[in-house]
């Protein structure tokens, strides 16, 4: 079952239908997405923008292709960062 942005047609994480009977019947209480589709990136960084390691808690970052390439605003189309 993919997850993903109303705004976008691909998934941006995949997680098939066994997996997913799989990883509860484990016992993981924590949830579980899936893994990230072709060409997604995630990382999750803390309040400083920095890459925390696997297990850790903060902002969940991802960059794809497919995601938005900016913002429409009353003065005109803003890009994102390339960084960001």
């Amino acid at each position: 079952m993919p997850h993903g942005k109303s705004e976008i047609f691909n998934p941006i994480t995949v997680l098939e239908a066994a997996e997913t009977e799989a990883w509860y019947a484990q016992g993981n209480g924590d949830a579980c997405v899936g893994w990230p589709a072709p060409g997604v990136e995630i990382a999750i960084h803390d309040e400083n923008g920095h890459p925390l390691p696997p297990g850790e808690t903060g902002e969940v970052m991802i960059r794809a292709q497919h995601l938005m390439t900016g913002y429409v605003t009353t003065e005109g189309f803003r890009p994102i960062r390339a960084d960001g």
